[in-house]
């Protein structure tokens, strides 16, 4: 094992995945730094990581949709980073309201948008300068498949996913010039709160922990993008290939 200990940020605290994925590299001693919305599930989660042997568990809060805030919530991180080892940010805050919820309070549709795509882009980009002076690190980008075409079920989702996407491509190609790496994963069904109630197809639903590891593993092999688990990019391949005139009249 490595005697660097680098340091690990998630935006989204209360994510499922973000506690698999740092339960990956808190027994290594790494710094981790969880940031969203206080809450007793998340108090739980940091003593959970502090027992696991991380190196140090803070909790920063943050509000995604205030974009006021965030230059000094990125500096904060910044000081607590202090160029101890290497940072690795990543972005997993999403809100995900029905179609039909959406179609009734418009409202539901513009936070969907605020929290999966507006607020994401003013955090990441503030770090922006840090990496490029940095010249290291990795930021690590969670959209959706919902982002590779807009579904009658759930397009408003699927556009701050789509958009997300957009936005992960220029930045890797930025990034790329200062030795900083850029991931981004496209899920498909997990076992999180997430699809609590919600009708699915017959299809495997990914647990947290084996994300983690895919997600894990594909980011120490600096992959670019990648769908969890691999069948997605067959599935939303042929999706993305059926005519529109035959796929406006469908149902999913």
């Amino acid at each position: 094992m490595s005697n660097i200990k680098n340091t690990y940020v998630f935006l989204g605290a209360s994510s499922v995945i973000t506690k698999a994925i740092a339960e990956i590299y808190a027994p290594q001693g790494h710094h981790i730094i969880l940031c969203g919305r206080p809450s007793e599930e998340t108090e739980i989660t940091l003593n959970h990581l502090k027992i696991m042997g991380a190196g140090s568990v803070m909790f920063l809060p943050v509000d995604i949709k205030q974009t006021n805030s965030h230059q000094e919530f990125i500096e904060s991180i910044i000081k607590l980073h202090s160029h101890n080892g290497l940072l690795h940010l990543f972005a997993l805050s999403a809100s995900m309201p029905s179609q039909d919820d959406i179609n009734k309070d418009v409202c539901l549709g513009i936070d969907c948008i605020d929290i999966g795509f507006t607020g994401l882009f003013s955090v990441l980009h503030r770090f922006v300068p840090y990496f490029e002076k940095m010249q290291s690190g990795s930021i690590t980008i969670f959209g959706s498949v919902a982002g590779d075409r807009g579904r009658l079920k759930n397009y408003v989702y699927g556009a701050s996913k789509a958009g997300l996407e957009c936005y992960a491509s220029g930045l890797r190609n930025q990034l790329a010039r200062s030795n900083v790496h850029v991931m981004l994963v496209k899920p498909g069904f997990m076992n999180t709160p997430m699809i609590k109630d919600m009708k699915l197809p017959p299809l495997p639903i990914a647990e947290p922990q084996d994300v983690a590891k895919i997600v894990t593993t594909a980011l120490e092999k600096k992959r670019n993008v990648i769908y969890v688990p691999w069948f997605w990019q067959i599935i939303m391949g042929i999706i993305q290939h059926i005519p529109e005139f035959i796929f406006k009249k469908m149902s999913f």
